[in-house]
């Protein structure tokens, strides 16, 4: 980008400035991000316009993690069982382009993780 920029500086017959002042102010000026986008993020923090409202979502959310560590450590101390199950991706099958295809009945691949923590044991188990 920096290239395109003093190309059109001297089209401009403008004066460019420093690559690394380019860079300071495209990255504090402008509110753009790189990178791959966030997986499996809360739609309720995405959608929510209200900083107050935002800030007592993720203060739950963080007692919610908290709450859940606890859980977990009290398995491994205790006379409880810590389990947690997570859907994990669904694929169809057969994985086709067609669009045709995507409409027609399909067989759907599921795989379920099941992670179990006692005092005894811990473990995880996948079930297709």
């Amino acid at each position: 980008m920096y290239r395109d920029y003093t190309k059109q500086c001297l089209v401009e017959n403008k004066t460019a400035v420093l690559s690394s002042m380019y860079a300071s102010i495209f990255n504090t000026d402008f509110n753009l991000g790189f990178g791959s986008p966030h997986t499996d993020t809360c739609g309720r923090c995405e959608m929510e316009q209200n900083p107050e409202d935002l800030s007592a979502h993720k203060q739950k959310a963080d007692a919610a993690f908290q709450q859940q560590r606890q859980d977990r450590q009290d398995a491994r101390m205790g006379n409880s069982a810590f389990i947690t199950f997570d859907m994990e991706k669904t694929l169809p099958l057969p994985k086709l382009s067609v669009s045709e295809a995507f409409y027609l009945r399909q067989l759907w691949l599921y795989n379920v993780g099941i992670h179990l923590v006692t005092k005894s044991r811990e473990a995880p188990f996948f079930h297709i």
